[in-house]
């Protein structure tokens, strides 16, 4: 497939810092990226499905080079749920058809998997670095303070780094998700509290669940109803009054972290 090479890339940097990845999730991604190389009647679509199942050939071609270069692990099995979490996002780039496909697909019990071996995550990262882009080395931080990890992965983390990462550190005995909330809610500072709960619940398979659970927490609550609000899944009027005046004291309280007295 024309242009696959100059894709081969971006698939890589995908790839970087995850887990096993359902190769059909990739295999939309490019096809989505190959049709910039050529024009096809939007009428055809005998001849847009051809193309898109050649497409996935080359894809699946190129894993088994990568394979036998020892660069990628192909396996099989189920996906993780962190690839159906964002199919229904308002922001999602897939056109609905590749959505449905996949929403399809990815209910399957036995879907061809591929992850970076460490010869391969050490070549992406060389080569990252190389073009000056940021390229942590993940399970860095896999016993790093709870604030401090929040706090890097807010700032410095792409999000599937980001997911990678916590995955790591809450996998480690004594770790888990109280002491990061906690964390939060020791943060004085209330927009690096929010940075901080954002990625969190961003990370998690669970996503905004994590912050429904958390809008009668006594303090985080307001940081919460700010989030769910700017996303348009917690209307304003439902609050009480007192919530609403907690509202105002946590929008004050940015304003004053980021502009002064």
């Amino acid at each position: 497939m024309y242009g696959l090479d100059e894709i081969l890339p971006d698939v890589l940097n995908a790839m970087y810092g995850l887990d096993e990845m359902p190769v059909i999730r990739l295999e939309e991604t490019v096809w989505l990226a190959c049709q910039e190389y050529f024009v096809l009647d939007q009428e055809d679509g005998r001849l847009r499905d051809l193309w898109r199942r050649e497409a996935a050939r080359d894809l699946g071609r190129m894993f088994d080079v990568l394979s036998d270069l020892g660069a990628v692990e192909l396996t099989r099995g189920p996906a993780d749920p962190l690839y159906t979490s964002d199919l229904d996002h308002d922001d999602q780039l897939l056109p609905p058809d590749a959505v449905e496909r996949l929403r399809t697909a990815l209910a399957e019990p036995d879907l061809p998997l591929a992850r970076l071996t460490p010869l391969g995550v050490g070549g992406v990262r060389e080569r990252l670095l190389a073009e000056g882009r940021d390229a942590s080395l993940l399970g860095e931080l896999a016993t790093a303070p709870p604030a401090e990890l929040l706090g890097v992965l807010a700032q410095h983390y792409p999000p599937e780094d980001a997911v990678a990462e916590l995955r790591g550190w809450l996998a480690r005995p004594g770790q888990d998700l109280e002491r990061l909330l906690q964390a939060v809610r020791d943060c004085p500072f209330r927009t690096r509290a929010g940075a901080m709960l954002r990625v969190l619940a961003d990370s998690l398979p669970s996503e905004r669940r994590l912050l429904h659970d958390l809008c009668h927490d006594p303090v985080l609550g307001p940081v919460v109803w700010t989030q769910l609000i700017d996303v348009g899944e917690l209307e304003p009027g439902s609050l009480s009054e007192r919530e609403n005046l907690l509202m105002g004291a946590e929008s004050f309280l940015s304003v004053l972290e980021l502009a002064g007295a």
